[in-house]
C-alpha cells in the first residue's frame, strides 16, 4: 500500500522525467546562411550532408549561391569550420614544357640549353635540339593545351596529387614510348617522391604528345601517352623513340616552376 505523501512524490518525479523527456526532444536548434564562393552549392551540400544530426535541415540556393542550415549549435559551428577549410579558391599550377629532338647522327648541332638538363646521361644520343617550349598555366582540376613546335603539341590534366604516390611510368599505350638505355627513369628526373614530399604536387593525367597535320588540321598523331607527378622545382624527362635503334627520338621535358602569389 502506497501512503499518499509518498504518491504525491512518484508524481513530482514522474512530471519532472516527462519534462526532461519533452525537452530532449525539441533540442534548440539555431540557423545560419553559408555563401558559396569558389565551388558550387551542390558540391558544398555533399559536403554538409553526413554531418547533420538527426534534427538537422539543409536548404540550398544555388542561385543565390548560398545554402542554410538548421541544427544543434555545435553541429552548424562544426559545419561552419568545414566548409572554411572546403571553400577556397582552387589551387594553380605552371609548368614549363619544352620538346627536344634527340639524335645519334654524326655531325648533329647540339642546342646550348641542354646544358643544365644533362640528357645525355639519360640517353644514348649525343645531340639534342630544342623544337620548341611553352608556358601552360591554370587552375589545378583543367586540362591545359600547348604547341612546342614543328608540328607538335602537348595536352595533360592537372589532378591534386593528394594521397598519390609513384613516379613516371610510361603506360605503354603507344608502341613509340621507350625507356632509356638504363631501363627505368633516373629519380631526379623522373619525379619520384616520397611520402614528405613538398606540399603543393600535382599529378598529371592523360599526358599526351602528339604530332599535328596540316594547320587547322583535325588529325593528330599519338606519340606518347604517360602520366606524372610534380612538386614545385621538379623536373620529368619522357623519350619517345620509333624504336630501340633508332637514331632519332623525341625528348619532353616538364618542369613545374613556382605560381605568381603563391
Amino acid at each position: 500500500m502506497v501512503r499518499p505523501a509518498s504518491l504525491h512524490a512518484s508524481l513530482i518525479v514522474a512530471a519532472l522525467v516527462a519534462v526532461s523527456t519533452a525537452a530532449a526532444a525539441t533540442a534548440v536548434t539555431v540557423a545560419r546562411v553559408f555563401e558559396i564562393h569558389h565551388r558550387s552549392v551542390a558540391e558544398a551540400a555533399l559536403v554538409v550532408q553526413p554531418l547533420l544530426s538527426d534534427e538537422g535541415a539543409l536548404t540550398l540556393e544555388p542561385r543565390h549561391a548560398r545554402l542554410t542550415v538548421q541544427d544543434r549549435p555545435e553541429v552548424v559551428d562544426r559545419i561552419a569550420r568545414t566548409l572554411e577549410a572546403f571553400d577556397r579558391p582552387p589551387a594553380r599550377f605552371r609548368i614549363r614544357a619544352e620538346l627536344y629532338e634527340a639524335s645519334s647522327e654524326p655531325g648533329a648541332g647540339n642546342d646550348t640549353a641542354v646544358a643544365d638538363l644533362k640528357l645525355s646521361q639519360v640517353f644514348r644520343y649525343t645531340s639534342f635540339r630544342r623544337l620548341g617550349q611553352a608556358i601552360l598555366e591554370g587552375d589545378v582540376g583543367a586540362t591545359a593545351r600547348a604547341e612546342l613546335g614543328e608540328g607538335y603539341l602537348v595536352r595533360f590534366t592537372v589532378s591534386p596529387a593528394d594521397g598519390w604516390e609513384g613516379f613516371v611510368v610510361p603506360e605503354g599505350s603507344s608502341p613509340l614510348v621507350r625507356p632509356p638505355a638504363a631501363g627505368r627513369w633516373p629519380a631526379e628526373q623522373t619525379g619520384e617522391t616520397s611520402t614528405d614530399a613538398a606540399d603543393g604536387r600535382v599529378r598529371l593525367e592523360r599526358l599526351v604528345l602528339a604530332r599535328v597535320g596540316a594547320p587547322g588540321g583535325l588529325r593528330a598523331q599519338e606519340v606518347l601517352r604517360s602520366s606524372a607527378l610534380l612538386a614545385a622545382g621538379q623536373r620529368v624527362v619522357l623519350g619517345a623513340s620509333a624504336s630501340e635503334s633508332a637514331r632519332k627520338a623525341l625528348v619532353l621535358v616538364l618542369q613545374a616552376e613556382p605560381v605568381e602569389g603563391r
